[in-house]
Formats: C-alpha cells, structure tokens, sequence
C-alpha cells in the first residue's frame, strides 16, 4: 500500500510540474481560437436586401467603420520584453511610436523581415531597427529568444444609431497569434 501511495504522489507531482511548464497558448498549435465566434464566410451588413444584387465587394454601408489610420504601437523583440497591462483603459502611450494601418511592421521599422531569401518592399537598410539579422537566424535555428509582440492601442466611436446591434470586429490582416480588449476588457 505504501508503494501505491509513494507512485500516486509520484505521478500527481508529475502532472502538476506538466502543467506549471506549459507552453503559453500561443504556442498551441492545438489552438485555433480563445472566445472568438465561429469561422465563417465573410459576409456585409446591407441596409437594403436588394442592395446585395448590385452591391460592390466592399460596399459603402452605414453598419461598416474601418479602423485604418494612425495607431500608437510598441513593439518587443519577445513577449517577456512586451509592454504589460498595455491595454488598460487610461494607460499613457503618449511616449509609443505611430504606425499606419494597415500595414506591415517590418517595413516601418521594428523587427526584422521572416524571410530572409527576399527582400521585402520599401525596407530601409539604414534604419539601425532593421539591422538585427542574427535574431532572425537565432529563431530559424529553434532558439525561442526571437519572437517579436507588436502591441497596438487606438480609439474610436462606435456611432449612436449602432446602439442594440450585433457588432463584430474584424481584422483582414493580422497573420498570427493575437488577443483584442475593448474598454479594457
């Protein structure tokens, strides 16, 4: 009985010291998706059905707010080095950088660009943030210590005549792992 015991201990100690090392959900490759409704055709809200017969593949539709323009952005070379708690409401991002979106954070000038083989359009060879290429060999030969966070804010309105509405948020052009707050939450 007393070996029983000594190997339910064993084997309880080894599921929690399991759990304390796992991997961030990031690096899931089992998940796809944390509280986001599911996939699915993208789809327009019309005002009218009709206007769907004739409507353009972007239609101009008053149930539509693009959020391009200038964002506050920070970006860290790893999630330990990320900005914490960025995302609380009344948090100062006065000293963080701008950046138009959409578009492509390696271009800007943080980081550097994944693929090495090509050159990616309208980089800045003399910008000394685009100059680390050695982190990018790091992290192709397996070493975790390359795995940059871009961290964005913004504000907007959502209009009045909106108000009881479904409202789903929608980005065409994030390629990776990302989490959304609204209001801070």
């Amino acid at each position: 009985m007393t070996k029983m015991r000594q190997w339910g201990v064993c084997a309880t100690l080894a599921l929690l010291a399991g759990s304390a090392f796992a991997a961030p959900e990031w690096e899931d490759p089992a998940v796809n998706s944390i509280n986001r409704l599911p996939a699915r055709t993208y789809s327009m809200p019309l005002s009218e059905e009709s206007d769907a017969l004739t409507a353009a593949l972007e239609p101009a539709t008053p149930w539509k707010k693009l959020l391009n323009g200038d964002w506050k952005i920070s970006w860290a070379g790893n999630p330990e080095l990320r900005v914490k708690d960025f995302w609380k409401v009344g948090f100062d991002d006065s000293a963080w950088e701008t950046i138009d979106v959409p578009s492509c954070v390696e271009t800007r000038g943080f980081g550097s660009p994944g693929y090495t083989n090509i050159r990616y359009p309208h980089k800045d060879r003399s910008n000394p943030k685009n100059a680390d290429f050695a982190r990018i060999l790091d992290r192709q030969s397996g070493k975790p210590d390359y795995n940059p966070v871009s961290s964005y804010r913004t504000t907007f309105e959502v209009p009045e005549n909106w108000t009881g509405r479904d409202i789903i948020l929608r980005f065409d052009g994030v390629y990776s792992a990302y989490y959304v707050w609204v209001n801070g939450e």
